[in-house]
């Protein structure tokens, strides 16, 4: 390789140098180091894809979305964000992780089934609500089954539609 830099886009070269000062290593090694990592990366992508029965077309759909996502970020807030390392990183989390995450938030939060049975019910105490008081607004109704419930407004009118209609 004669030049390590070679076939990086600015951003890349930055931080390949960076990375070389960083570590005390030379250009040479540090992109040694960069292709390994993205060869790690690739192949974790393609275990992930054949793991979840998915596509390489998949994942470029996922790619153009969240290069969108971090583009709409950038025009929004001028912030620049590198949309390869959001994707590396979701990655590049271990299974074991990524399983404990969804245990953690099944056992906060539910599961699918249940919070659905949850949100059920709300629609369940604000058809009866507006029953026993046919004058009340839609939104003060909820209010009162929000109150009852010990959510908020927001959650209840996310989950209900107005039985009235």
């Amino acid at each position: 390789m004669t030049n390590p830099l070679e076939g990086l886009d600015p951003e890349d070269q930055k931080m390949l140098a960076k990375l070389a000062k960083d570590k005390g290593i030379t250009l040479v090694e540090a992109r040694r180091l960069h292709d390994t990592v993205s060869k790690r990366i690739c192949d974790l992508f393609l275990k992930t894809l054949a793991e979840q029965g998915r596509t390489i077309e998949d994942l470029k759909r996922e790619c153009e979305a969240e290069q969108s996502m971090v583009d709409f970020i950038y025009q929004t807030t001028g912030v620049r964000v590198s949309g390869r390392w959001g994707i590396a990183a979701n990655n590049y989390t271990g299974a074991k992780v990524r399983s404990g995450a969804e245990a953690g938030h099944k056992h906060t939060h539910g599961t699918k089934e249940k919070k659905q049975q949850q949100w059920d019910s709300y629609q369940g105490l604000l058809e009866e609500k507006l029953a026993n008081n046919p004058n009340l607004s839609l939104t003060t109704a909820r209010g009162y089954v929000a109150k009852e419930v010990g959510v908020s407004l927001k959650t209840i009118q996310r989950h209900t539609e107005d039985p009235r209609k």
